[in-house]
């Protein structure tokens, strides 16, 4: 049903490496060059990277990760009402 992700993907970087193909970009507050649509690599690599490291500093509440909590007695009166209609 989502068709071919990885050619998706191969897509995305190939036209970001063609449209950013000979820009400048600011880089740590001064221009420079983006050689070939290098950037989009790079900020893919970072992306990834973050992919891995983030999880690790994430706290789960629950064991589905979710904080659970008691909704208001009014909240709970309207939802109940509503689902029983």
């Amino acid at each position: 049903p989502l068709g071919n992700r990885q050619e998706f993907y191969n897509n995305h970087l190939s036209n970001c490496r063609q449209h950013y193909k000979s820009s400048l970009v600011m880089e740590k507050g001064h221009a420079s060059t983006n050689i070939q649509g290098g950037n989009c690599d790079i900020y893919e690599y970072d992306r990834l990277l973050m992919n891995q490291r983030q999880p690790m500093s994430m706290q789960n509440y629950t064991k589905t990760g979710f904080l659970k909590t008691r909704a208001p007695d009014d909240v709970m009166e309207l939802a109940t009402k509503f689902w029983e209609e």
